[in-house]
């Protein structure tokens, strides 16, 4: 009988193969049909762009969005075009308080919506009037 020592090199490759990226992988090319490397390939590249889209850091009055791209061009279809996460600051209270005293609720969201509209243009994104109605409704 072989006895088998702990620092097994194959044992060890076995039990670092039992993770949740290796069950993803092989869960991808069973339910696709996909060879081990395309399906490791899908992963790679699902990961990334999660990590891209979602690992985003808020502070208070802060939200995260997903805005098109400025580089893309007009009449193309919303969902042809290239998305970019942005974090808004839709409350900044110093700055809000101040609109508010010296031109009133008007002049507040005037404030607000040249407040974001320059937030997502200095982090390459633009805004629609449809995301500037949703975002207004947040504040």
């Amino acid at each position: 009988m072989i006895k088998l020592n702990n620092s097994d090199s194959y044992g060890t490759k076995r039990l670092e193969s039992k993770n949740a990226k290796n069950a993803i992988i092989q869960k991808l090319a069973v339910d696709f049909n996909l060879t081990p490397i395309i399906a490791e390939a899908y992963y790679s590249q699902v990961s990334h762009y999660f990590s891209e889209h979602s690992n985003v850091k808020l502070s208070s009055g802060e939200i995260s969005y997903e805005a098109v791209s400025a580089d893309e061009p007009a009449g193309k279809h919303i969902r042809l075009t290239r998305k970019v996460t942005i974090r808004l600051k839709l409350m900044d209270i110093n700055t809000d308080f101040e609109a508010l005293a010296d031109y009133g609720l008007a002049g507040l969201r005037r404030h607000r919506l040249q407040r974001i509209t320059r937030q997502a243009y200095d982090q390459g994104a633009l805004l629609s009037y449809e995301d500037i109605s949703h975002l207004s409704s947040y504040s």
